[in-house]
């Protein structure tokens, strides 16, 4: 119980010391360029 509770709060804290700032602009970046991608195909 005690390392599943310590996995999540190193993943909190950020994954291989990557920030999790860091994987949430990532992820949005990735989702936005994904928008637009899917927005020129419809055109």
């Amino acid at each position: 119980m005690r390392s599943s509770a310590g996995s999540t709060v190193l993943a909190y804290k950020g994954l291989d010391g990557i920030p999790l700032w860091v994987l949430f602009a990532v992820a949005i970046a990735a989702f936005v360029v994904f928008g637009v991608v899917q927005a020129r195909k419809r055109k």
